[in-house]
Parts: structure tokens; C-alpha cells; sequence
């Protein structure tokens, strides 16, 4: 059964879902956002993986450069997220993208 993999930024969203950045916000303004509306984002993760439905979520190593991605259960489950989430709402998500994903293999 296929999961679904979000992509938060970076060049794996690149051209996708993209909103464009306030003029003149630098990178020190955005990244202040981001930490303040974390909290929420994080309570919001944490009750999707409570009910089952994000299996894993992180950042790349240059989260800046690269962004994050995240693994969910079905679709319906990442759309379901990606409509509340609190970066998206605050505009701070310029760009993601979701991508259906067939494992091939599980430990």
C-alpha cells in the first residue's frame, strides 16, 4: 500500500504549492516566525503521529537550503494536515509538495 511523502521547501517543492515571501522579509524575520508558530506546528504533528497517521517527519541537515519532509498513512491524511497546519496558515511554508511513495521494502 502506498504512503505519501510531504516536502516542506527546498528543491524537492520547488514549483509546487508556492507562495510567494513577503517583500523585504530577510531570512533572520522568517526564521523568527517559523519559531514562534512552532509550538503549534509541533502539537499539531504530534496529534497526527498519536493517531496513526504521520509515520515520520524531520528536517534535512541545511534545513534552510533543503527544508523537510515528512511520511504519512494516506493522502487524505497529509491534506488533512497541510489544511490547518499553523506554518501554512502564517504563510511561512513557501513552497511544498506531496508525492505518492511506494515502499519497496520495511526493516
Amino acid at each position: 500500500m502506498p504512503k505519501y511523502v510531504t516536502f516542506y521547501g527546498g528543491p524537492m517543492a520547488a514549483g509546487h504549492n508556492v507562495k510567494q515571501a513577503p517583500a523585504g522579509e530577510t531570512p533572520e524575520e522568517l526564521m523568527a516566525k517559523i519559531m514562534a508558530a512552532f509550538p503549534a506546528h509541533r502539537a499539531r504533528l504530534d496529534q497526527f503521529a498519536a493517531q496513526g497517521k504521520l509515520l515520520m517527519v524531520g528536517t534535512f541537515a541545511d534545513s534552510r537550503a533543503d527544508g523537510a519532509m515528512s511520511v504519512w498513512r494516506s493522502k487524505e491524511d497529509a491534506e488533512e494536515f497541510m489544511r490547518e497546519d499553523p506554518f501554512q496558515l502564517q504563510g511561512l511554508v513557501r513552497s511544498w509538495r506531496l508525492m505518492e511513495w511506494n515502499e519497496t521494502q520495511v526493516p
